[in-house]
C-alpha cells in the first residue's frame, strides 16, 4: 500500500511541475501574440543577421523561462515573423542553458564527490 501512495504522489508532483510550466509558457505566448506588434517582431527578429540573433538570444535569456515556456514563445514569435534561427536563438537562450567554465566544473564535481566520502575533502 505504501508503495502505491508513493507512486501517487509522484505522479501528482511530477504532474504539477508539467502543469504550470505549460500554463506559464502558453500565458507568455498568448501576451507576446496580443501585445507585441507583429512589425515589431518582423524588424527586430526576422532576418538571419548576427545582431538578430544575438538580440533573440539576449531576449530568450532576459526572459529564462522553462522549456514549455521556450517553445511555446519560440512559436509564437515564429508565427508573428521571427526568422526560424531567430526563434532557435531565442529558445535555445531562454532553458537557462549556462556556459560554465570547465575549471568551475571540476571544482563542484570535486565538491560533490567529497560530499559523498569518494574522496577526501582535502584531494577535492
Amino acid at each position: 500500500m505504501h508503495a502505491i501512495v508513493h507512486a501517487l504522489a509522484i505522479t501528482g508532483s511530477m504532474t504539477w511541475e508539467i502543469t504550470w510550466a505549460l500554463i506559464l509558457g502558453f500565458g507568455l505566448s498568448a501576451v507576446v501574440q496580443a501585445v507585441v506588434r507583429k512589425a515589431t517582431i518582423v524588424r527586430l527578429l526576422g532576418d538571419d543577421w548576427p545582431r538578430t540573433l544575438a538580440l533573440a538570444a539576449g531576449f530568450g535569456a532576459a526572459s529564462s523561462s522553462c522549456s514549455y515556456a521556450a517553445v511555446a514563445l519560440a512559436r509564437s514569435l515564429f508565427r508573428n515573423g521571427a526568422s526560424f534561427t531567430a526563434a532557435m536563438a531565442f529558445e535555445i537562450a531562454s532553458t537557462n542553458l549556462v556556459i560554465v567554465h570547465p575549471r568551475r566544473v571540476r571544482r563542484r564535481a570535486g565538491d560533490d564527490r567529497a560530499a559523498r566520502g569518494a574522496v577526501p575533502a582535502a584531494a577535492a
